[in-house]
């Protein structure tokens, strides 16, 4: 089923250039569908130390000396972004949390982790391009939010995040169908 709305989003996608509509919306409808198709597919018996929670580089305070880049302990908890809350998050949940500046870097992460579901975090045409990349792994996409514009100062809603985190928990502890 994913592998037809891969398809049929490519071919949706050549239309909407052709027609000037505005990508970031046919991206925001694929995402839905993905995340849809992802979070039905979850079995029971995923655990929370499978998952990887891919996020870009933008949700750091742009003017932070601590990059986080490379690693994401460099970050001071200062709690002057959302980094702090995340690197909580990942801690109490044991998921592996990764920082990805670009797709070739993600998809090394990826390779690195081996994880059994992605959590990617990111603008819609990153999260399009990265889940059409590592398909058939499954990839849960979450939009950032974009108050002083793309790829600087973003941020999340947290609360998004914790839903996302708990239906796959109680899908993976078979809970929920």
């Amino acid at each position: 089923m994913r592998l037809f709305v891969n398809i049929l989003f490519s071919i949706i996608l050549v239309f909407a250039r052709l027609l000037r509509l505005p990508q970031d919306r046919i991206c925001q409808w694929f995402i839905q569908i993905n995340n849809r198709l992802v979070l039905t597919s979850i079995s029971s018996g995923l655990k929370e130390e499978h998952l990887l929670l891919l996020i870009p580089h933008c949700l750091q305070n742009y003017d932070c000396e601590f990059k986080i880049t490379a690693r994401v302990k460099n970050c001071r908890r200062c709690g002057k972004c959302i980094i702090k809350d995340l690197i909580d998050l990942s801690e109490k949940r044991h998921i592996r949390l990764s920082v990805a500046p670009g797709g070739t870097l993600a998809r090394a992460i990826i390779k690195e982790y081996q994880p059994g579901l992605i959590i990617a975090v990111g603008c819609e045409r990153e999260l399009e391009s990265g889940i059409n990349d590592v398909y058939p792994l499954p990839v849960i996409g979450i939009l950032n939010q974009r108050p002083e514009g793309p790829c600087k100062n973003t941020t999340l809603d947290m609360d998004r995040v914790e839903e996302v985190m708990r239906t796959i928990r109680l899908k993976a502890e078979g809970e929920v169908s």
